[in-house]
């Protein structure tokens, strides 16, 4: 009996061992079963989710550059002038992607008029002449949303406007400049485009602008005046 005992304790001692000791030999792989499990986890950014290659994200800059036609209405007391022309339109637009596609930021805009057409209470009286420019500026709170995979974008802004009358006189080197500024109103300014790229970030296109705006007269007078233009831009984006 002690000696039965005694072969299975010592049989028990050397296959144990063994056992352990089997698990691999040098060099192999694990058995599928083994392996431990792997989840590949879900791609992460800022917006919630992975933004498609070609989505529009980070830092937005758009130069947009145009021509059009413009006016610029002065009402004082009971007489109303309006200045009638070609337009020159400008918009820089700065900003960032809120979320793909969509951005907010600033954006300077304006046009400007030279040597437009003058009309007194609506009877046209000529030209105002070419030393006399005549420009709406604003600054506001923009708004971009792109169409993709189309590339054509919507773009708003409301801001702050004022009116510039900048006349120039005298001859040869002896130019004066006389400016008259007023007081800053409501300027609104809406743009469609569309954009082809030409690298991961740049895009050159073509829009339509429309901008309008109301201010009155700095000076403390009842001069008030209504802006309006319309054109066509060029720009050229980086988002």
């Amino acid at each position: 009996m002690r000696t039965t005992f005694a072969a299975s304790a010592l049989a028990l001692l050397f296959v144990a061992p063994a056992a352990s000791a089997q698990s691999y030999a040098p060099g192999a792989k694990p058995a599928v079963d083994d392996e431990p499990a792997y989840v590949e986890a879900p791609a992460r950014s800022g917006y919630g989710y992975a933004p498609r290659s070609n989505d529009h994200t980070g830092l937005m800059l758009r130069l947009a550059i145009g021509i059009g036609a413009g006016a610029i209405a002065q009402e004082q007391g009971s007489v109303e002038t309006t200045y009638r022309g070609g337009a020159g339109l400008t918009s820089v637009a700065i900003g960032g992607a809120v979320s793909p596609n969509f951005a907010l930021g600033a954006d300077f805009f304006g046009f400007g008029l030279t040597d437009p057409e003058v009309y007194i209470d609506g009877e046209r009286v000529g030209y105002a002449g070419a030393n006399t420019q005549y420009r709406m500026n604003a600054v506001g709170l923009n708004g971009t949303y792109y169409v993709m995979p189309a590339n054509v974008y919507l773009s708003g802004s409301i801001g702050l406007g004022m009116n510039t009358v900048t006349r120039y006189s005298g001859y040869a080197n002896r130019y004066t400049t006389e400016r008259s500024t007023s007081d800053a109103g409501l300027a609104l300014a809406a743009m469609v485009g569309k954009e082809w790229k030409v690298s991961r970030e740049w895009g050159l296109g073509v829009a339509g602008q429309f901008m309008l705006a109301g201010s009155k007269d700095s000076a403390g007078s009842n001069t008030s005046y209504g802006n309006a233009a319309f054109g066509v831009l060029f720009s050229a984006t980086y988002f």
